[in-house]
Formats: structure tokens, C-alpha cells, sequence
């Protein structure tokens, strides 16, 4: 089914959340709409992957999706990305890319829990 965004230029963060069956296709297509926009991309990332059933994606995959961020030292970012994942599988993928993207820009972590996300990444819930 894929992931849908939308930016809050106010926090600097994109928000996204993948649903279904998350393919190789999706995060390529994600990837690439965030990267599309130089000050966009530089924005923390929440994905919030709870409604993903599973990651149809295979390790020589995943290792190719994150090889497509900028290596670190080429650009200077310090942003984070936090991926929220509960069950195992999904979980165990976004901690998969977790690793993968370590010497790339950004900071990636993985959590089980949005609010967890959400204190590290410094969103304040809307009320």
C-alpha cells in the first residue's frame, strides 16, 4: 500500500506512515521524494510504520535502499530519522537499515514506541 507524508515546515519534520505491504518500490519512491527537496531533506523524519504488516523488501534490498543517502562528510546534516515499527519483523527490517545507514547523514533509530519517537526526534504531541 505504500507510505504517505505530508511536511510540517513549522517543526521541520516529515511525517509519514506506511501501511500494508511496504515494498523495495515504496521506500525507493519515498527516498526519492525526500531527497527531491535540498531544504525538505535536511528535516528530521518520523516514519511510523505500526500499520505495516510486513516488509516485502530482502536484505540485498535493504542494503541498497540505505546505500542511496548521501554519504556523510558530503553534505553537513544533523538530522534523525526515527522509524516506529511493533511487530518483530518490521522492527528487526527498520533496525536491518538502522545499521545500514550508520557513516551516512542523518541519525536513524528504531523504536517500538511513537512517543518514544516522537521525545527523541523533540515533537511536542498537537493538541
Amino acid at each position: 500500500m505504500g507510505i504517505t507524508s505530508r511536511i510540517d515546515r513549522g517543526r521541520r519534520v516529515i511525517l509519514s506512515a506506511g501501511k500494508g505491504i511496504l515494498t523495495r518500490s515504496d521506500w525507493i519512491k519515498y527516498t526519492e521524494w525526500v531527497w527531491s527537496d535540498p531544504e525538505v531533506s535536511l528535516y528530521d523524519k518520523l516514519v511510523d510504520l505500526r500499520g505495516v504488516e510486513r516488509i516485502d523488501m530482502t536484505g540485498a534490498e535493504t542494503r541498497d535502499a540505505a546505500s542511496r543517502i548521501p554519504k556523510a562528510g558530503s553534505l553537513r546534516a544533523d538530522y534523525r530519522v526515527a522509524i516506529v515499527a511493533v511487530s518483530d519483523a518490521v522492527f528487526g527490517m527498520s533496525r536491518m537499515y538502522e545499521m545500514l545507514r550508520a557513516g551516512t547523514m542523518g541519525e536513524v533509530r528504531s523504536f517500538r514506541d511513537l512517543d518514544e519517537a516522537r521525545e527523541w526526534l523533540g515533537i511536542v504531541e498537537e493538541k
